[in-house]
C-alpha cells in the first residue's frame, strides 16, 4: 500500500457517544466537547454523530438535536429512539455503516468512540470495529478490556512491580464469606466497596460503619458480578494522561474534594451533581522530583498494559513520610480510563493540553494516529 498523506485528505470522524452503560450521560456530555473542539478545526473533518440508546439502538443524529447546543452544566437527558434515524451494520461491505430506512451508506475514515463503561470502554465495541475494519481512536480489545477490570489491571501492575491500595476481591461465588469484622480487621476503617468493571465512581461506595455495609455491598453487585472492597488511602488523589507515541506524560493534576462534600470522596455526585464539591489543579501543587516520579509511574503502567494511543492514569499518593517508606512505595496505582472522560473542558480549558497543544490539536493527533495505524496493519 502506498504512503496516505492524511493532511490532504478531509476525513469523516463518526463520534460514538451514549451507549448502554450507566455512564450513557456522561458520555454524551464528552461527546458533546468533542464535537464542539473538532468543529474549530474547520476545513479538516467532517463530523457525524452517533449515539446510542440506552437499550442499544444505533442512531445517526441530527446536529439539528438540542443536546448539542445544551450550555447548562447539568447532565442531559438519555437519548431516545426518535432523536435520529436508525443505523445498521453490514460486515465485509466497504461502507459497513448504513441507514436503516433506505440502506444508504455511511462515508466513515475514523471511528471517535466516546462510550463510558462496560459495552463500550471494556473491548467489545473495539471488537466490532475491528470485524468491520473501520479505524479507531483509543485502544484495541485486550488493553481496553484490561483497563477496564480493576482486578486484573491490578494483578498485572503488582506483577510490573507498580503498587495499588490493599484490596480483596470478590464474586457472586465468593459473596457468603464476605464478613464486616473479617474486612475491618485487614483493611480498617473506612473502606470502599466498587464494582470491579464500571467508571465515574459509579456503585462506589464508602463505608465506615456496619449498619451501611450490606447496602454498599448490594449496590456494588447490582452493577457487576465481581467487587473489590479497599482500604482507605490517608493523601493526596491525582491523575496523569500519557499519550502515544512515543509515550509522553501530561502535568500532574490533583482533585481536591471539599469539607462540605456530601460523600467525603470524589464520588459520582462530587463529579457531576454537587457543584462546588471538588476543586481540580492543574497542574498540581507539587514538588518537582514527585512529580517527575509520578509521571514516570504513569509511563511504566501505561506500558504494561501496552497502551498505544491514550490513558489516563489515576494514582494516590500515600501521606506516609515518617513510615520509612521509599517514593515509588507510597505511589499507588487507583486505575486506568483508556477512554478519559472529556467533561471538565467548559471549566477547564487547559485539563487536556498537553506540551502546549490545544485539546482540538489533541484530537487530531488521535485521529491521525487511528488511521496511520489502521493504514500500516492492513498492509
Amino acid at each position: 500500500m502506498t504512503e496516505v498523506d492524511l493532511s490532504l485528505h478531509l476525513r469523516t470522524v463518526a463520534i460514538v457517544m451514549g451507549g448502554r452503560s450507566a455512564e450513557h450521560e456522561i458520555s454524551l456530555v464528552s461527546g458533546c466537547n468533542i464535537l464542539s473542539a473538532l468543529d474549530r478545526e474547520e476545513g479538516h473533518y467532517k463530523v457525524l454523530l452517533i449515539g446510542i440508546t440506552r437499550q442499544g439502538r444505533w442512531l445517526l443524529l441530527d446536529r439539528a438535536n438540542p443536546l448539542f447546543d445544551n450550555k447548562s452544566q447539568d447532565l442531559p437527558n438519555p437519548l431516545q429512539e426518535n432523536d435520529g434515524r436508525q443505523i445498521f451494520l453490514l460486515p465485509g461491505d466497504e461502507h459497513p455503516f448504513r441507514i436503516m430506512e433506505d440502506g444508504s451508506p455511511l462515508s466513515i475514515d475514523v471511528v471517535f468512540p466516546i462510550l463510558h463503561g462496560p459495552y463500550g470502554e471494556d473491548g467489545s465495541f473495539q471488537g466490532i470495529l475491528e470485524q468491520l475494519g473501520v479505524p479507531f481512536v483509543g485502544e484495541g480489545v485486550l488493553n481496553s478490556a484490561v483497563g477496564m477490570d480493576k482486578d486484573v489491571c491490578r494483578r498485572l501492575l503488582e506483577a510490573g512491580g507498580i503498587h495499588s491500595a490493599k484490596t480483596e476481591v470478590f464474586t457472586q461465588d465468593t459473596k457468603d464469606k464476605i464478613s464486616f469484622e473479617s474486612l475491618r480487621e485487614s483493611l480498617g476503617l473506612p473502606f470502599y466497596v466498587k464494582p470491579a468493571n464500571q467508571g465515574s465512581s459509579i456503585g462506589i461506595n464508602r463505608v465506615s460503619e456496619e449498619s451501611f455495609f450490606e447496602k454498599a455491598i448490594a449496590e456494588a453487585f447490582d452493577y457487576n458480578s465481581k467487587i473489590l472492597i479497599e482500604e482507605n488511602i490517608y493523601g493526596r488523589e491525582l491523575e496523569c494522561a500519557v499519550l502515544g507515541s512515543p509515550l509522553r506524560a501530561s502535568p500532574i493534576g490533583e482533585i481536591i474534594p471539599s469539607a462540605s462534600s456530601s460523600s467525603g470522596f470524589y464520588s459520582y455526585q462530587a463529579k457531576y451533581q454537587d457543584e462546588g464539591s471538588v476543586q481540580l489543579v492543574v497542574p498540581a501543587e507539587i514538588e518537582e522530583g514527585v512529580s517527575r516520579e509520578l509521571q514516570n509511574t504513569a509511563i511504566r503502567t501505561a506500558k504494561l498494559l501496552q497502551i498505544k494511543q491514550m490513558v489516563r492514569v489515576d494514582m494516590f499518593l500515600r501521606d506516609e513520610k515518617e513510615s520509612g517508606a521509599s517514593l515509588q512505595e507510597r505511589i499507588l496505582v487507583n486505575e486506568v480510563n483508556t477512554i478519559p472522560g472529556f467533561t471538565s473542558i467548559s471549566m477547564y480549558p487547559n485539563l487536556w493540553s498537553h506540551d502546549g497543544l490545544l485539546l482540538s490539536e489533541l484530537l487530531a493527533f488521535f485521529i491521525d494516529s487511528a488511521q496511520k495505524s489502521f493504514l500500516s496493519s492492513t498492509r
